[in-house]
């Protein structure tokens, strides 16, 4: 048994890619707390913090649109590695501790992310048939549930314990054996370039298409809604919760709030199969309203009781599991709304969520946060998850 599973990780399958996948994982969640902390500690407001993920929004925007023609000229192998390289390299950065190299390392971050997710989904189409991605998506889910569980904890306690550069060296580390793992088990890249296109294009070029089909806007619209919650919690909880020095004890160690916070939400994927089959009881489209709502009543509950910070994080955690129980639809919205003879070319455009929500998430807070504090950030994510909910309501009765 033993010999036949490590060979399950020396040979490109669902095993291999949930391998790279957890370790990437491990490694961005081990800093995904402590970046806007250290951001908030850096520039010593939450408007200045807000304002650098603007610009590194920009960054990230401009990033994607490039990735096509990177894998065009790298292919898929090396801009996988090339992101790993970055994943180890912008964390060693930022542990410099100023202002300058943390920006720099935020940019790194950023690119080194796109590289590594459009390589890895070149992989899995290019290996992975179609009917076994049903089995081979739960592992990938697996894995990654449980880095990203204990990430963000440890992140925070190493920064407030060991030192503000611990949680970035020990990223970095980690990526440094996804870098050895990446180099030494070997991939023939013919299957997977049968998933790159003749010519590299931009998103852009297929925007127009996307647009003009009501349930692929839908698809996108609903998955941005589920990345605006995350981008609220990741930015703000961290902070707030270190603001307010809040500690708890566990086995006599004093570990943070902000870090369990985000390490109790993001754990709540190992729930996505139990939420399936509620979703496939009641109907998608009930099942996604009732989660947006529920969890707006409960942030919106966060922000009036900003000034008792554990009901509050409680709040929050409770806000939690609606909206993780929507992370069950995965894409199956887009995936069930795309033509196939557009897949490729939709995908591009639907991928661009993540650096969208990156750029348009932060700048909103910014605005608000020169006007208002910090509980306006719960009112107005609250407030965009009912507008998400009255969009859900336009998914087809047959999903």
């Amino acid at each position: 048994m033993r010999p036949r599973f490590i060979a399950a990780l020396t040979r490109p399958g669902p095993w291999m890619f949930g391998l790279f996948w957890a370790l990437e994982s491990l490694s961005r969640s081990l800093i995904a707390a402590v970046i806007s902390v250290a951001a908030y500690d850096l520039g010593g407001s939450n408007v200045v913090m807000t304002f650098m993920f603007v610009i590194v929004g920009i960054f990230s925007v401009g990033s994607a649109l490039a990735i096509p023609f990177v894998i065009r000229r790298l292919k898929p192998l090396r801009t996988y590695r090339l992101g790993a390289l970055l994943v180890a390299a912008a964390p060693a950065i930022m542990a410099f501790g100023n202002l300058g190299t943390f920006f720099i390392g935020m940019f790194g971050r950023v690119f080194a992310t796109n590289c590594m997710q459009v390589g890895l989904s070149l992989f899995i189409m290019g290996y992975i048939r179609k009917r076994d991605m049903s089995q081979s998506e739960p592992i990938r889910m697996l894995m990654a549930a449980l880095p990203w569980a204990i990430g963000p904890t440890l992140g925070i306690c190493l920064y407030n314990n060991i030192g503000r550069g611990a949680p970035f060296i020990l990223s970095a580390a980690v990526a440094l054996i996804l870098i050895l793992y990446a180099f030494l088990v070997k991939i023939d890249e013919t299957p997977v370039l049968k998933a790159v296109p003749l010519k590299a294009a931009s998103p852009i070029t297929f925007v127009p298409r996307f647009v003009a089909q009501p349930r692929l806007r839908l698809a996108y619209l609903l998955i941005f809604g589920r990345e605006n919650w995350w981008w609220m919690i990741y930015l703000y909880v961290p902070v707030y919760a270190e603001n307010h020095n809040m500690e708890i004890a566990v086995l006599g160690a004093q570990l943070p709030v902000g870090g369990l916070a985000l390490s109790f939400c993001s754990a709540l994927a190992i729930l996505a199969p139990l939420w399936g089959r509620l979703m496939r009881r009641i109907g998608m489209r009930r099942y996604v309203i009732i989660g947006f709502l529920a969890c707006a009543v409960m942030v919106t509950l966060a922000g009036l009781m900003i000034d008792d910070p554990w009901i509050a994080i409680g709040l929050i955690l409770v806000s939690a599991i609606p909206l993780s129980a929507t992370d069950a639809c995965g894409n199956i919205p887009f995936l069930r709304a795309v033509k196939t003879r557009e897949r490729t070319e939709m995908a591009m455009v639907y991928g661009t969520y993540r650096d969208m929500v990156g750029l348009v998430v932060p700048t909103i807070f910014t605005l608000l946060l020169l006007v208002f504090q910090l509980d306006i950030v719960f009112f107005a994510t609250a407030i965009a998850l009912v507008v998400y909910a009255s969009y859900a309501r336009h998914l087809p009765k047959a999903m």
